[in-house]
């Protein structure tokens, strides 16, 4: 795959940037993946909060 070709693997978090004719695939960095979990684990906490309420 091209992707694989550019240094990307399967599972990478990436950063996608579309403009008008330009598309631009950057890899998340720590400080991005670990807002990226942080934000999955507060989604979590939230739906298992909505599920205790009802």
């Amino acid at each position: 795959m091209w992707l694989e070709r550019l240094g990307f693997k399967a599972g990478d978090m990436l950063r996608l940037t579309v403009r008008e004719k330009l598309l631009i695939i950057e890899p998340l960095g720590d400080d991005s993946l670990a807002a990226h979990d942080y934000k999955a684990a507060l989604q979590e906490v939230k739906q298992h909060l909505k599920k205790l309420s009802q």
